[in-house]
């Protein structure tokens, strides 16, 4: 009933030759006595959300279209089990030694915050900086660069090309596109 695979793909497709990436995939074959040929691809939210990892939120949204056509599920570059850009807890925490104290509370305040449809934009903006200031996303950057990540090549056009690749090495001659939150910016 599925089918998963990889395949790879260069980090930059204007270097063909260069460095190449995995980017993994799984084929939910659809569950009709007369499918139709073309698949659904479908682009997962986020950015930064890896499809494979949520298989039991989305399975349940696709199953409607699974029972005419083959869904096809990929992890994007840098998520799950296409390249992810793991950076550890070690390098990310301003403050190794009182790490759990301020996660907590920097949820504590969030929890305060008491952030709803009707708040104002700006004290949501700040919330969300205070909530995530025990860490310091650019302290990963030395790590990627030392690993010859290029973080330019993790794009919403990197990602078009993948399924285009994804597609073309599963050898369907025509999908659909099927997306959600930031997969609908890729469709």
């Amino acid at each position: 009933t599925a089918i998963c695979g990889q395949i790879m793909v260069p980090q930059n497709w204007s270097e063909p030759d260069g460095t190449e990436i995995p980017i993994a995939y799984m084929v939910l074959r659809n569950t009709s006595l007369a499918p139709l040929q073309d698949p659904v691809i479908y682009f997962q939210g986020g950015r930064g959300g890896a499809t494979l990892n949520s298989l039991a939120q989305i399975r349940s949204g696709v199953e409607a279209l699974r029972a005419s056509r083959d869904i096809i599920l990929f992890d994007q570059r840098g998520t799950g089990y296409s390249n992810e850009l793991y950076c550890p807890v070690d390098i990310l925490d301003v403050n190794p030694e009182t790490h759990e104290e301020d996660i907590a509370a920097a949820q504590a305040r969030f929890d305060e915050a008491e952030i709803g449809a009707f708040s104002d934009p700006d004290e949501v903006y700040a919330a969300l900086l205070d909530h995530n200031s025990p860490v310091d996303l650019s302290r990963c950057l030395p790590l990627f660069a030392e690993q010859g990540i290029e973080l330019e090549q993790y794009s919403t056009a990197s990602t078009v090309a993948d399924s285009i690749a994804v597609m073309e090495h599963l050898g369907y001659p025509a999908y659909n596109l099927f997306g959600g939150s930031y997969g609908t910016k890729v469709v």
